[in-house]
């Protein structure tokens, strides 16, 4: 899986002055104009754990990987500027394709934390989520799926891309 991730960075250093002057004329004007802004900061994503639907058998027919309580959900940690907002976009639906042209439907589901705990994170119900980074800059989320594998070819690989973006807000 490929975790692709954006960091907006706030860059505005612009400064500017204009003058416009005819002799001294009544219809003469000045004007001086100055804007500025901080630099923020990027954010990293840190994989800390992949994804792992565990043991699949022939006579299962779904696969639930909870991300707010199994141990196979995908953590990600991010980390940035304390107590800052930031805004997480990710892949809620990803169809896999294998090498034949078959395709296999992946919901992603999404929890986050403040904190490094799983059992009391939140679910991201929907992408864009905005939430706000801990005293320490950092923020927590478990990433499980479920998927319908009745129809899954036996044999074949289904490759696909869970996409993630975070940046501030």
């Amino acid at each position: 899986m490929i975790y692709i991730i954006r960091a907006l960075l706030c860059l505005l250093l612009l400064s500017g002055t204009m003058f416009a002057q005819e002799k001294e004329s009544p219809f003469s004007a000045s004007a001086k104009i100055s804007v500025s802004a901080t630099v923020v900061g990027t954010i990293e994503l840190i994989t800390l754990q992949d994804i792992d639907i565990g043991v699949v058998t022939p006579s299962m027919e779904f696969i639930i990987v909870k991300p707010d309580e199994d141990q196979g959900a995908g953590l990600i940690k991010f980390t940035g500027q304390p107590n800052l907002g930031i805004r997480i976009i990710f892949s809620q639906t990803v169809i896999m394709v294998a090498g034949d042209g078959s395709t296999l439907t992946v919901e992603y589901l999404v929890n986050g934390n403040k904190i490094n705990e799983q059992g009391t994170s939140i679910p991201l119900l929907e992408s864009p989520a905005e939430v706000v980074m801990n005293n320490d800059g950092e923020y927590f989320i478990w990433i499980g799926c479920q998927l319908d594998i009745t129809k899954v070819v036996p044999g074949q690989q289904y490759d696909g891309d869970f996409v993630i973006e975070v940046e501030y807000n």
